[in-house]
């Protein structure tokens, strides 16, 4: 055999041994979850739901992590704008930036959600829930 051909199958078992003790370690944190007596995920019945593979635990870790509260926006609510602003007649200025909702919508639960508003120069336009940012209390001290 070449000795290019030996060093390449030794980086590829060395890439599957990494990924192997990554799986290992997403297992173990998978099962401390199940087993955790504190843990609110835990069905009451006699015959706990137990995932059949590999790929059911994981999937399951993450989907509980995944799982955090997003960000509500009431009418009322004011708004940080945090993608580019553009106006074609003039530079946009801070009120073009900091805005108060009207209402969101979103078409399907997989899709982010549309949150509309009016700006602080009266226009009413929408941007997508990652490109705002609720403005709290503490931010309008700052200021």
């Amino acid at each position: 055999m070449p000795k290019d051909t030996v060093n390449d199958l030794i980086q590829e078992l060395q890439k599957l041994q990494l990924r192997q003790t990554a799986i290992i370690q997403e297992l173990n944190q998978a099962l401390q979850k199940n087993k955790d007596p504190l843990n609110k995920n835990t069905s009451t019945d006699c015959t706990p739901s137990v995932p059949t593979t590999i790929d059911d635990i994981i999937l399951e870790n993450r989907s509980q992590e995944n799982n955090t509260p997003k960000e509500t926006y009431e009418p009322g609510d004011r708004i940080y704008i945090k993608n580019r602003v553009t106006s074609i007649t003039r530079r946009a200025n801070a009120r073009d930036k900091t805005a108060t909702v009207l209402y969101t919508t979103q078409k399907n639960r997989n899709k982010p959600r549309k949150i509309h508003f009016r700006t602080g120069n009266d226009l009413n336009t929408w941007r997508l829930e990652h490109n705002v940012q609720k403005i709290t209390s503490k931010d309008k001290n700052r200021k």
